[in-house]
């Protein structure tokens, strides 16, 4: 599920760590990702440690947002970076946004930048029973998010009206690239079809249905 989830990222536009399925000599299914960012060198830090947030998984985006702007070296870029993975992680069912897994990677002393998606899966699609449909809240709201949640958000952290509608564009466009991936992919039928479902009402939440 994490290998498709990250293929659905790349087809979005999201910068995301290649990634390949093999199969194993037991023939079960192992995902390997290439180097992270660590792993080749360079300097990561968690938007928790920058903040000295001791309670990752509480909070406001929109906070997290202004984290992002003081810390990044391109915070205009960034946040729109950010806001692309708000609302991918929306609509695939992904809660598990905080500070505690979003990083920045140091290019340079003076290049501080958000860094490639690492790891993303529907936590909806594996536990249906999570009411909440992010664990920080946007614009003020966990759960039953919309479209207009999402417009007040973008409002608010200071996303301009036509960056967020070729946003919400771009990722309707998609949608039907993102039915062939799942269909095409190692999920079982019945996820499959639970997938779709879930995608299918995430958008419509967002009029992109």
């Amino acid at each position: 599920l994490e290998h498709l989830c990250l293929k659905l990222a790349t087809e979005a536009g999201i910068n995301s760590v290649e990634n390949t399925l093999l199969q194993a000599a037991d023939e079960e299914l192992v995902l390997i990702k290439a180097p992270s960012p660590s792993e080749r060198g360079l300097g990561v830090r968690l938007l928790s440690e920058l903040t000295n947030n001791i309670n990752p998984q509480q909070g406001t985006f929109e906070k997290l947002f202004k984290a992002i702007e003081k810390h990044s070296s391109q915070p205009g870029l960034d946040k729109i970076y950010m806001a692309e993975r708000l609302v991918f992680a929306f609509l695939i069912g992904n809660s598990n946004v905080h500070w505690g897994n979003t990083f920045f990677v140091d290019h340079s002393p003076q290049s501080s930048v958000l860094a490639p998606l690492v790891e993303t899966t529907s936590t909806a699609l594996l536990q249906p029973a999570l009411a909440d449909d992010f664990i920080l809240s946007l614009a003020g709201k966990r759960s039953g998010i919309d479209e207009d949640t999402f417009n007040r958000f973008f409002e608010k952290v200071g996303i301009n009206d036509i960056a967020a509608k070729n946003m919400m564009r771009r990722y309707s466009r998609i949608l039907r690239i993102w039915f062939g991936l799942i269909e095409n992919s190692f999920l079982s039928d019945d996820m499959k079809r639970r997938f779709v479902r879930l995608v299918m009402l995430r958008a419509e939440r967002l009029g992109m249905m």
